[in-house]
């Protein structure tokens, strides 16, 4: 469902302000914590199949992730066959390359080159801003409550006002939400600036 709003109303949503002289036409993704890369390769997907509908738009992807090792295998792009069992037969020809051992799959280079991955701890504020959906599902649950608050003070600084913030079922934030405005169990909007909090001031100036 996360990646059918992107598909259908976030992307009818843009592309409309877009066309009515609201917003340039680029776009900024942001997955926190996106482990082996199927989050950000998925949101890729996504935006190749609607190519036809963003021609010569500046689309960006970033994932982000504190292991190393994840990274690399993002980087890499192979899955197995398990991993990818729910992508249709006709997505996984088109952007997906069988392997010779026959349960694994590389990601085509297209979609692969459509995505950065950069190491960075949640707990840090991001050097870039002003994305215009933040993903971060599956991640928060390992956080006591104190970083948990910290994460999305970080979160909600580097999204863009208009911009979006999809969450997990179990992240446990959802009343550390408030400065968003609520549209669906997993799905938040930045409608006004916010002004960080006096820790994260404090943590700025040190």
């Amino acid at each position: 469902k996360h990646f059918d709003w992107l598909k259908t109303e976030l992307l009818t949503e843009v592309i409309s302000d877009y066309r009515a002289g609201r917003r340039p036409a680029s776009l900024r993704f942001w997955s926190a914590g996106c482990a082996s890369g199927a989050e950000p390769y998925t949101i890729a997907i996504c935006l190749a199949e609607n190519s036809y509908r963003l021609r010569d738009w500046s689309l960006q992807i970033l994932g982000t992730d504190i292991s190393e090792e994840a990274l690399h295998a993002a980087r890499e792009g192979v899955f197995n066959a398990r991993a990818i069992e729910s992508v249709a037969d006709k997505q996984r020809r088109r952007y997906f390359q069988r392997q010779n051992d026959g349960d694994s799959w590389l990601m085509r280079k297209a979609i692969k080159d459509q995505v950065e991955f950069k190491k960075h701890n949640l707990m840090q504020s991001l050097p870039e801003s002003n994305f215009d959906c933040i993903f971060i599902r599956n991640v928060l649950i390992y956080f006591d409550r104190e970083s948990k608050q910290v994460v999305i003070n970080n979160l909600l600084n580097s999204l863009a006002v208009g911009g979006y913030l999809v969450v997990g079922p179990s992240e446990g934030v959802y009343d550390m939400l408030d400065p968003l405005h609520k549209i669906s169990p997993f799905l938040y909007q930045k409608t006004k600036d916010i002004a960080p909090t006096a820790s994260e001031s404090v943590r700025r100036n040190t």
